[in-house]
């Protein structure tokens, strides 16, 4: 009786913790939330995640500054994920900090401007390779917001070839 009772116990336990968390992300702000879809697009980069690097970005996705289309970002990533680790270890050889953002929201429609900063090399022999400014257009469909355009300035260094 008294494992039924922990069994009991821990699995309210965790139903209340995860029931916490999901009505605390359904309160948080569109701005709120909009930083933790740059935070979460840096963590799945840094993770060398192919499968979610660009769960945040829209189909139709194009980078006006370069070009690029979701299709051209996601083949780039690939490679990169597969051709830039350490022979030794194995570990991806980039990382990428989000910096602080700025948000207008309006409606369904956001604008987002944020600094990103590519790093290259792993622990002591990290570096900076290129510091960007990104400015985004984003929209929300079905409750979730989605990088739909986006542009972006170099302020140091630049893209590793």
């Amino acid at each position: 009786m008294r494992t039924q009772h922990l069994l009991v116990v821990s699995v309210l336990l965790v139903a209340g913790y995860f029931g916490g968390r999901a009505v605390l992300a359904a309160l948080a702000s569109d701005e709120t939330k909009i930083g933790q879809l740059f935070a979460d697009e840096a963590a799945a980069f840094n993770a060398s995640a192919a499968m979610s690097v660009l769960a945040n970005f829209g189909p139709d996705w194009r980078d006006e500054t370069a070009g690029l289309s979701r299709q051209d970002l996601q083949r780039g990533l690939l490679w990169l994920f597969q051709n830039r680790r350490d022979p030794g270890t194995r570990r991806f050889l980039h990382r990428v900090a989000v910096g602080e953002l700025t948000v207008d929201v309006q409606g369904e429609r956001a604008a987002a401007v944020v600094p990103l900063v590519l790093y290259q090399g792993l622990d002591a022999e990290e570096r900076t390779v290129w510091e960007l400014r990104v400015a985004a257009d984003l929209g929300k469909r079905d409750g979730s917001w989605r990088i739909e355009r986006s542009r972006h300035e170099t302020l140091s260094g630049g893209m590793p070839r």
